[in-house]
């Protein structure tokens, strides 16, 4: 092997380490949040100006990640098993990078509410009346009508891959993507604002509060026996990468972390500033269709890490012993 091949294998490697290394600026534990700010506007029709905002692990504000003309929306937000960070938006299915780059059109032009995906990238997609499938490629696979009663303002897919939970103001449903098929619905808990599935096959399920339903969040079993309430008008929620505790965004803007088990109170409340909060999802929340775990990519990034290592390792050692 000559001399300029190994240094085009050496810089190949660096390269690759290089790429790899500035791929992931997201930190674990990183929490994004969705919403918005009402703007004064009178007489009496306020404007609202739409944020995605981005806070560390313990709730401290790291900046603005995007913001959308006023009076157009975000929804719902989640991570890819990439690590990719995608917004439910007024504007369709957005991808928005650390540094705030925003590209629309990857997964058409449509509006949808909500979003969760499978471990291998096929993402769901919940609006009014209808689930959406997308391949990672962000061509349209499925779509799926719900009842006309029926809206996914919040959507998790189960472990098995196929069965989407789908909740709203008075809907808990669920729908076998796979085989496109409406299920029996949730038996118990009655609907909300927003929910996350469990390890142990519980539920969490967060109310902002209607005239027929209390406020705050409640902690479910997986045979529906409730097992804890905690107070506060929550209008969404993600848990932590721990599995244990839940962050969660109340309807007067302002962000908290609590334990599962005992529903302590464990990081804030901090106020974000917004208004209103939409959405909120953490880099290596552990969705329950990831079974591989949070970010099922980051092995493969750590393969290619490794095998760069190694070439690079590998083509110093043969020219230091060349040169000897």
């Amino acid at each position: 092997m000559n001399r300029t091949l190994l240094c085009v294998m050496v810089s190949f490697a660096m390269s690759l380490i290089a790429a790899f290394g500035t791929a992931q600026q997201f930190e674990l534990g990183d929490v994004i949040v969705s919403g918005g700010v009402t703007v004064p506007n009178p007489p009496n029709f306020p404007d609202y100006d739409p944020k995605l905002l981005w806070f560390d692990r313990n709730g401290q504000f790291k900046g603005q990640l995007a913001e959308l003309f006023l009076n157009e929306h975000f929804y719902r937000v989640a991570f890819s098993p990439s690590g990719a960070l995608h917004a439910a938006s007024s504007r369709g299915i957005l991808t928005v990078t650390p540094g705030g780059q925003v590209s629309a059109g990857g997964f058409g032009n449509d509006t949808y509410l909500s979003l969760s995906f499978a471990v291998d990238g096929t993402l769901v997609a919940g609006g009014g009346g209808v689930l959406a499938l997308f391949a990672p490629s962000g061509a349209r696979l499925k779509y799926y009508l719900l009842p006309q009663t029926d809206t996914a303002a919040s959507i998790d897919l189960a472990s098995d891959q196929c069965t989407a939970y789908y909740l709203y103001i008075n809907v808990f449903g669920r729908f076998d993507v796979c085989q496109g098929a409406l299920l029996p619905r949730v038996p118990y808990a009655g609907g909300g604002a927003d929910f996350r599935l469990l390890r142990d096959a519980g539920v969490a399920v967060l109310r902002p509060g209607t005239l027929s339903i209390p406020s705050g969040m409640e902690i479910y079993s997986i045979d529906g026996t409730l097992l804890r309430r905690i107070p506060g008008a929550i209008a969404a929620g993600a848990l932590d990468t721990d599995g244990n505790s839940i962050w969660s965004g109340t309807a007067n803007g302002s962000i908290s972390k609590f334990d599962l088990s005992s529903g302590q109170l464990l990081i804030g409340p901090f106020s974000t500033g917004l208004s209103v909060i939409d959405g909120m999802t953490v880099f290596g929340e552990p969705r329950a269709a990831l079974v591989n775990g949070p970010l099922a990519a980051i092995p493969t990034l750590s393969t290619w890490l490794l095998l760069a290592l190694a070439i690079t390792l590998a083509a110093i050692a043969l020219i230091r012993s060349r040169a000897l």
